[in-house]
């Protein structure tokens, strides 16, 4: 019996980081934080965003770090 897979469902915070990512197509924890503007939110709580994006299968991480 086949099994069906769940929709991947996300926050709204997450469709914004999403939107962020397929404009910019690569982006370091900094520079997402950059852009969200550091005061309107916080740094941890786009790392947190953006793990549940690569758990998710949405993101990926690299170790590779820009020039």
């Amino acid at each position: 019996m086949a099994t069906r897979k769940r929709p991947i469902r996300l926050t709204s915070g997450e469709v914004d980081l999403m939107d962020l990512l397929w404009r910019h197509e690569a982006l370091t924890l900094s520079a997402a934080h950059e852009a969200f503007g550091k005061h309107r939110i916080g740094y941890t709580t786009i790392q947190t965003r953006l793990n549940r994006l690569v758990e998710k299968g949405l993101a990926k991480k690299s170790s590779h770090r820009p020039a």
